[in-house]
């Protein structure tokens, strides 16, 4: 806990929260039949990605002795993530796509606009709630990559499987 209250971290955590809470506007003002004012969704990303991004900035470095941010890219990982990532949203839009589609229309961006609202609010929110936050308090805990990284994919598919199976009127 010493690393996620460092100045350092709540002062980058805050930052980071920021501009995902900033990402995350387009995609709120979409939203027809929110539960709260804009204002209030938008302060509740921000603190919760705080303690999100907090993890990421207090954990990612120590436990996996690689920084947060790479600004040199390496081509081979990045092409594999890249082929990776396209695969994944093939297999999606044959396979999963359909059936969620028909379960939560209302998820699923009408037109242009909307989908480029959507983007922002999955990279700058989905993103650090699904993988990296998750991942590295994982990595805190288990002190292995392996561990941290399946239990990260067994976090995405348990809240993918809710999803689907779920009756409740918050999750569509």
């Amino acid at each position: 806990m010493r690393h996620l209250l460092q100045p350092r971290v709540l002062k980058g955590a805050s930052i980071a929260a920021a501009v995902s809470a900033v990402a995350s506007y387009p995609r709120l003002v979409f939203w027809l039949h929110r539960p709260a004012p804009l204002w209030y969704l938008e302060a509740t990303i921000f603190v919760c990605c705080i303690l999100l991004w907090g993890f990421v900035l207090a954990w990612h470095e120590p436990y996996t002795h690689r920084p947060v941010f790479l600004l040199k890219l390496d081509l081979m990982p990045l092409s594999i993530a890249t082929l990776t990532g396209l695969g994944t949203a093939v297999a999606f839009h044959l396979w999963l796509d359909p059936s969620l589609r028909s379960k939560f229309p209302e998820q699923y961006p009408p037109d242009l606009t909307h989908w480029l609202a959507s983007v922002p609010f999955i990279l700058g929110f989905n993103q650090l709630f699904l993988i990296f936050a998750p991942f590295d308090w994982l990595m805190r805990l288990a002190k292995k990559r392996w561990v941290a990284t399946t239990l990260t994919g067994l976090w995405g598919a348990i809240l993918l499987a809710l999803k689907l199976h779920s009756h409740l009127p918050c999750w569509r």
